[in-house]
């Protein structure tokens, strides 16, 4: 009867030591994931990106949290005729043009001139657009109106738009 014991023994010693190995990678695993190593958002490059005849201009795009979240992009044109942007709208979650930027001012581009457009995101549309936590990636598509300088409302033209970037805190 002695044998059978050591036999046992050496079986449950031998399973404790595996199941406290598993445990430890378990644990590795875990603080990988809650320190964001696994995170594959945060190997995608930033990107802003604009249909013809605009485009963003360079790394020069911002999106911010905080009391008064906003969306900064340097759009250049890029054809021989001046433009007016006259409204930029924001897709929501469910695919909705809906989200239209509050106090923004319609803009006139220069040819082959750049200018800021920014956009004021309305304070119910913080957690839809995920702009309410500071370091986090989000993708945000977003569409302007515009029409050459000169040319009546009827040919008012829309382009769409996306922003892939970190959210920044707002300075104070």
């Amino acid at each position: 009867m002695v044998i059978k014991q050591r036999r046992g023994q050496a079986a449950l010693e031998f399973l404790t030591t595996y199941g406290w190995a598993f445990m430890v990678i378990l644990v590795m695993i875990g603080a990988l994931a809650y320190f964001g190593v696994l995170n594959p958002q945060q190997f995608i490059p930033e990107r802003c990106q604009m249909s013809a005849p605009f485009s963003c201009d360079g790394q020069n795009y911002i999106l911010r949290a905080g009391e008064d979240d906003n969306i900064i992009i340097t759009v250049r044109n890029s054809i021989n005729t001046r433009l007016n942007i006259s409204n930029m709208e924001i897709r929501n979650n469910e695919g909705n043009y809906d989200i239209e930027c509050t106090g923004f001012e319609p803009t006139i581009i220069p040819i082959d001139g750049t200018e800021v457009i920014r956009c004021d995101v309305p304070s119910g549309s913080h957690s839809d657009l995920q702009l309410d936590v500071a370091g986090r990636k989000v993708r945000i598509n977003f569409r302007v109106s515009y029409a050459e300088v000169g040319a009546s409302d009827d040919f008012t033209r829309t382009l769409p738009g996306e922003i892939f970037a970190n959210v920044e805190e707002a300075s104070p």
